[in-house]
């Protein structure tokens, strides 16, 4: 009992201690930039066993753009990381990147105020050591300016140009004596190292906080002092580039001219920045290229002389002028003269684009206009493309000595064919502006196959056909409501005529694209008119059942009623005349199956369940009623075939088997009630026998009214078996009905033709005109005693 205590305890005692152990330095750590601070436990270093994990709180510093700086011995000996949330270990570790470059000994983590503790968590520790560490708060921009200065020093001071020879030009040194192109590249390269140390100095101030601006600070006053000096160099090798690239430009193009009007540019940006310069410095490099510069002029003129389009002439001769201004010289006749035509020819050849793209635009707008134009829009449009026209370039007739070189005729043509261009709009545009009026009259009418009429029978008015091109659509919505509203007033010969109208119509401004909506609306139209006819014409016949269903007289004349025939016979259908006829073909078929078929089977199930529930209301006329509709009906309803010859008195029904006694109706077959009314009933006897003549007793039970009278006058008119008389008498005996009897009477013995019809018809008068129910049974003879 006593183990298993001490067991229950040691796991409470286990399961309530933290896997991390925490480190608490003595003295406390504290976020103060103050250098760097050893970690001690009182005077001694912190011991760490091999596999066991630690973790120390780091106070959050007083502002952002904070470094923890951490030196540690052993680093690669532990496994840590910093963290702004720590619970044990447990949940999800965020963890501070160490952006330290050394993985042996430091690490800094870059940390805010933004928390209350950083935890410096160390996960695992590979052997028992001695934790030799200290740390250091301090702003980012002081540590990495600290671990940056020496190098940036050397970086400047590495890349400063030696300007000893550049100022002692002209005195103490020549142009000679310079390797231009060395120098360029060299100094390309000292300029990129120094960029990326203006750079990285205008990183570190992004971070400057602004407590340290414009204070003594050591670190601020040594970084204000380098960056200046990097701006003061980056400055001068600005300008010493531009000197060495156009001078090396103007080396590397002697008796190559092309080379030298490519440095124009160049040349004139130097001229325009003279002042940048020592005087004397300035003095030797002008010398130097003004000597140069009237080779370019020929050049130039020998490059236009070859030009054959009139793509703008792209020459510096613009630059080349203002070169000589820059550098305070007159300007030579021949190059004023040359760039007075390069402008001159340019700027018509821009101006002619301009006014080209204006007119696009105008007619573009007139194209894409989304409303229909009014009676006025196109005197306005008129007025403004002559504006336009009247401001056109003149041609060559301004370019002087230039205006037979082949550019300067080829822009004089181009001038010429943007006039027809104007000319062309300008005939369109008062085309239109007649005919409008004409349109928006129309329009008001909705007469719009005669605005599209009119579209295309005027020349010259193309353009509109984009502004107008919802009349395709219009005109057929048009003729569809036509067809429509003849469809609702039941105009079906009218909503065929406007539907082949419709089908046949090719008045269209863009009959290729209207074409398929055209075809969709017609054939929708078409199966509409299709399926309004059938259902109509199928809601007419089943009206027509529905109002006639319990109609007891004249029944006969129902059938020839016009209520079983299409409301209308189309004589057009735009799928086809074969398609139309299966059509027909289809709803002729649905109206006789309503005629033949559903009108007599509904109107018989009706009637005979009216006829059985209560034979002596109007049971005569219903049992009529229901034999005629059994005449017309031409389905395959056994139990509808059974009661339509249940009420008719010619038919015959069967007997077939013996001994079982089966109800039929007794009707009255002549046509109205008379004093004395005649009956008829027919049985067909077939019933199964081995005999070779087999031979019945035929049971008939009459009704009260028909048999009560029989003992003092004969009951039946007659009795005929397959049209033989049958009578009493003789080989036949025939008992009368009478109450003793329960109103039987019995036929004996009636012989049958074996597997064949045997047909007994019963006639009798009454003076009433009513429905009598009669039962029979056949059996075999009974052997009489007498």
């Amino acid at each position: 009992m006593k183990v298993k205590i001490l067991i229950l305890l040691t796991s409470i005692y286990l399961a309530g201690c933290a896997a991390y152990k925490e480190l608490k330095p003595e003295p406390e750590v504290s976020s103060i930039e103050n250098g760097y601070i050893e970690i001690k436990d009182g005077g001694d270093n912190f011991e760490l066993d091999k596999d066991k994990k630690y973790f120390m709180k780091f106070p959050a510093p007083s502002d952002k753009n904070f470094y923890l700086v951490i030196n540690v011995d052993n680093k690669d000996l532990m496994k840590t990381y910093l963290t702004p949330y720590f619970d044990d270990g447990k949940g999800q570790i965020i963890k501070i990147e160490d952006e330290s470059a050394d993985p042996l000994k430091t690490c800094y983590y870059p940390v805010d105020n933004s928390v209350q503790n950083f935890y410096w968590v160390i996960e695992s520790v590979q052997y028992d050591i001695i934790l030799n560490m200290d740390y250091r708060y301090v702003p980012q921009w002081r540590y990495k300016f600290e671990t940056k200065y020496a190098r940036l020093q050397e970086t400047l001071l590495n890349n400063t140009v030696d300007r000893v020879p550049y100022n002692g030009l002209g005195t103490t040194t020549k142009l000679a004596d310079f390797d231009f192109g060395n120098e360029v590249t060299k100094t390309k390269e000292m300029t990129a190292n120094l960029e990326k140390v203006q750079a990285e100095l205008n990183e570190i101030e992004s971070i400057f906080p602004a407590s340290v601006l414009n204070t003594n600070d050591e670190a601020y006053q040594n970084y204000r002092n380098i960056k200046k000096q990097v701006e003061d160099e980056l400055t001068f090798q600005k300008n010493y580039q531009a000197f060495v690239n156009v001078m090396d430009k103007e080396k590397v193009s002697r008796r190559n001219t092309a080379a030298l009007d490519e440095a124009v540019p160049d040349i004139l940006t130097l001229f325009q920045n003279k002042d940048a310069y020592d005087t004397n410095v300035f003095a030797e490099t002008k010398k130097t290229i003004l000597d140069r510069l009237p080779e370019l002029v020929p050049y130039y003129e020998k490059k236009i002389a070859d030009k054959r389009d009139t793509s703008p002439i792209n020459l510096n001769t613009d630059e080349l002028e203002k070169a000589y201004q820059a550098a305070g010289e007159t300007v030579p006749g021949n190059v004023a003269e040359l760039n007075k035509f390069v402008n001159n020819f340019n700027t018509q050849l821009q101006n002619l684009k301009n006014t080209e793209a204006e007119l696009d635009a105008i007619n573009e707008s007139v194209r894409n206009q989304s409303e229909m134009p009014s009676n006025t829009y196109f005197s306005g449009i008129i007025t403004k493309v002559g504006r336009l026209k009247y401001n056109m370039p003149k041609g060559n007739s301004s370019f002087g000595k230039y205006a037979n070189y082949a550019c300067s005729q080829k822009l004089s043509s181009d001038i010429q064919t943007l006039n027809y261009k104007f000319n062309r709009s300008l005939d369109g545009y008062r085309s239109a502006d007649r005919i409008v009026p004409q349109l928006n009259e129309y329009k008001t009418n909705k007469q719009y196959s005669s605005m599209i009429r009119l579209l295309k029978q005027t020349p010259g008015v193309e353009f509109l056909t984009d502004t107008y091109k919802s009349l395709d659509k219009l005109s057929i919505d048009k003729q569809a409501l036509e067809v429509r509203t003849a469809m609702n007033n039941a105009n079906w010969a009218g909503a065929e005529t406007e539907l082949k109208s419709l089908h046949l119509d090719q008045n269209f401004l863009r009959p290729a694209v209207i074409g398929s909506q055209k075809a969709q609306t017609v054939k929708v139209l078409d199966d509409t008119l299709s399926s309004r006819v059938a259902r109509i014409s199928k809601q007419r016949a089943q009206k027509f059942v529905a109002d006639n269903i319990n109609t007891l007289s004249n029944v006969e004349a129902l059938y020839s009623n016009t209520a079983f025939t299409p409301v209308y016979n189309r004589t057009f259908s735009s799928i086809g005349q074969a398609d139309l006829e299966r059509e027909q073909l289809v709803l002729n078929n649905e109206l006789s199956y309503l005629k033949e078929q559903y009108f007599p089977s509904t109107a018989i199930k009706k009637l005979y369940a009216d006829f059985v529930k209560n034979p002596d209301n109007d049971g005569v006329l219903k049992a009529r009623a229901i034999a005629a509709h059994g005449d017309q009906y031409k389905g395959e309803d056994k139990q509808v075939k059974t009661w339509a010859a249940e009420c008719n008195p010619w038919a015959s029904k069967w007997i077939t088997k013996a001994k079982d006694y089966r109800k039929l109706y007794a009707l009255p077959v002549n046509a109205s009630q008379s004093a004395s009314n005649e009956y008829v009933f027919r049985l067909n006897i077939r019933i199964p026998s081995d005999a070779k003549f087999p031979t019945y007793d035929i049971n008939v039970k009459l009704p009260k009214e028909v048999a009560k009278d029989a003992a003092s006058e004969q009951w039946y008119r007659s009795i005929t078996l397959n049209n033989d008389p049958i009578k009493n008498e003789g080989y036949y005996a025939i008992t009368a009905p009478s109450a003793s009897n329960n109103y039987e009477c019995q036929i004996t013995p009636v012989r049958m033709r074996k597997d064949e019809d045997n047909i007994l018809e019963i006639r009798f008068n009454n003076p009433k005109f009513k429905v009598y129910e009669v039962s029979i049974m056949a059996q075999k003879p009974i052997i009489k005693k007498n």
